[in-house]
């Protein structure tokens, strides 16, 4: 039985602690076992072999908090019945931390735990023009603007002798993961992996084209002493304190040059909100901010599938004839900087994350009219 106490203690201990309020954050979820059905899982308890004298194994994942606290702020989801896990009390007890996430997160997932982001974030609602009406909805959305990076290790694509998916079976073929989060996700497996296949790794990337995928030949089911690359890889991805701003240009060359030579095509249309890749400007000018220099933009206006007119975007609410203040998803109030419109190439475009309402995009529209051509 998880103990709930526990947990939400860690949370207030971890996020409440002022001196951890600029962490990253670091989510965790780790493996279980799933079985169809009662009868199943008694004779995975039956298998179970008891040894009270029997030295217990000390894995990475064991001492990740004590090797992370510097840098990070780590929470490890207690999800229930581990031994016999199921997916939709899993999503329950993981919604409860959705309040908790602050802002470019990391969240990892093993084993069925990687298999339990792939199914959740995969029924995100993102391609759709609303959430459900209700509080868990509008957190729910606000996970996919949250989150950083998603680690999966050695998650299972389907049954085999050692691990079965049961309620974590994928109903879908995983699109929609691969369109909203393919940026952000790596994908890690060993090569001696005697839970997983390392087939399935290589299911996972013919089904799924963008992600990134990385194989180790010694790791087995990432159930070692040690992981220090790992380690390197959370730590690395949180490098983004930058000390002044030449550095900053430097670095926005370098993905500049990236940008310029990327060939997918992406998909746009007016009214649509999305991330871009905004730059590190100068003096009044928006910047983007993050390693990707990331800011909201309306589009305004398309030209074609190449360039649009777009207007940056900003939480603060504020009101004089040069923003547009407008509802956001909902309970989110925007606003666009109108003295901030100008022309995109769609290569920059990162992530779609709504579509502003026609009656917003009218109002817009006319009090454009009125700031350009109104003396």
């Amino acid at each position: 039985m998880v103990d709930f106490f526990v947990f939400f203690s860690i949370i207030s201990k971890n996020i409440f602690k002022k001196k951890n309020v600029m962490k990253q954050q670091i989510i965790h979820i780790g493996g279980g076992v799933a079985k169809e059905n009662y009868d199943s899982y008694l004779d995975f308890v039956e298998q179970i072999e008891f040894d009270p004298y029997k030295e217990k194994s000390i894995f990475w994942t064991k001492t990740l908090e004590k090797d992370l606290w510097e840098d990070f702020e780590y929470i490890k989801i207690p999800m229930p019945n581990s031994d016999f896990a199921d997916y939709q009390a899993w999503k329950i007890m993981f919604e409860k931390i959705l309040p908790y996430l602050k802002q470019d997160f990391v969240i990892l997932g093993h084993s069925i735990g990687a298999d339990f982001l792939l199914k959740y974030l995969d029924e995100l609602p993102l391609s759709f023009g609303h959430l459900p009406p209700y509080p868990k909805g509008y957190e729910r959305g606000r996970l996919a603007e949250k989150v950083k990076h998603i680690f999966l290790l050695a998650p299972a694509f389907e049954d085999n002798e050692q691990e079965v998916l049961g309620t974590f079976k994928f109903s879908t073929n995983l699109q929609q993961f691969d369109k909203n989060f393919w940026k952000i996700t790596t994908f890690l497996h060993s090569k001696d992996d005697f839970v997983v296949p390392f087939e399935d790794f290589q299911k996972f990337k013919n089904i799924l084209k963008n992600p990134k995928f990385i194989q180790y030949e010694d790791k087995n089911h990432f159930l070692v002493e040690r992981f220090p690359e790992f380690l390197e890889m959370l730590r690395g991805d949180n490098k983004e304190k930058y000390e002044d701003k030449n550095e900053k240009f430097d670095i926005w060359n370098i993905l500049k040059q990236n940008l310029d030579g990327k060939d997918k095509k992406i998909f746009f249309k007016e009214r649509e909100i999305w991330y871009v890749s905004l730059w590190e400007n100068i003096w009044f000018e928006q910047n983007g901010k993050g390693k990707d220099f990331l800011r909201p933009v309306l589009v305004l206006k398309k030209f074609n599938n190449n360039i649009f007119y777009g207007i940056p975007l900003t939480s603060k609410n504020k009101s004089s004839k040069f923003y547009f203040p407008f509802e956001f998803k909902k309970w989110i109030t925007s606003s666009a900087i109108l003295s901030q419109m100008k022309l995109f190439d769609s290569k920059r475009l990162y992530r779609r994350i709504w579509m502003i309402s026609k009656g917003f995009y009218v109002e817009l529209q006319k009090q454009i009219k009125e700031l350009l051509f109104t003396k």
